[in-house]
């Protein structure tokens, strides 16, 4: 598994998807997106995220996030679970980490 380390003003994407589609057994899922939807600093990305509508008005509906870095011009997924890239990000721009180590794709 491969690591990337970020910091304030890294280059971040982030994307969701609410789309469900049949797996092979007729099963309704979820699938992750596959590149981002916001590109930037991950105070741009955060800001982004709080102010989208679609997002907000989705409620309790069933969705699926994904957070991106960038390397060597290519966009790798986080393969992390979410609530750990959120209290991260959160301690990211709190100011509680200077960089933090991501496991990636």
């Amino acid at each position: 598994m491969k690591t990337e380390k970020i910091s304030l003003h890294s280059r971040v994407g982030w994307a969701y998807r609410t789309t469900a589609t049949n797996d092979e057994n007729g099963n309704l899922v979820i699938e992750s997106p596959t590149r981002p939807f916001y590109i930037g600093t991950v105070r741009q990305v955060c800001d982004n995220i709080a102010n989208d509508l679609t997002l907000n008005s989705l409620g309790g509906a069933y969705h699926s996030e994904r957070w991106f870095v960038r390397k060597n011009k290519k966009w790798l997924a986080i393969d992390e679970p979410l609530r750990e890239i959120k209290d991260k990000i959160y301690s990211l721009i709190r100011g509680y980490d200077k960089e933090l180590e991501f496991k990636v794709e």
